[in-house]
């Protein structure tokens, strides 16, 4: 016995009416998932950023968390504020 697709009265290879779609849908489910129109907008996804920003500050560990940042460190981590003036 192998794996075939039937469908609600066990025809072998049969297309459902959920394959299909209804009359009121834009597409069908199968028409909705074609690879070949999901890999259309592949050039729009982002770069990921090359460091882990903020899994590397200050306080992510149970031990910095307990000890507490020093004075010094939040006074350095601080940025300038830069206005137009």
């Amino acid at each position: 016995m192998g794996t075939e697709n039937t469908d609600a009265t066990g025809a072998a290879g049969a297309t459902s009416a959920n394959d299909l779609g209804g009359s009121d849908d834009l597409l069908s489910p199968m028409e909705a998932t074609d690879p070949d129109e999901l890999g259309a907008e592949e050039d729009e996804v982002p770069d990921p950023p090359q460091t882990w920003s903020a899994a590397d500050k200050f306080g992510m560990s149970a031990e910095e968390q307990r000890a507490g940042e020093t004075l010094d460190d939040r006074l350095a981590a601080e940025e300038p504020d830069i206005s137009e003036n």
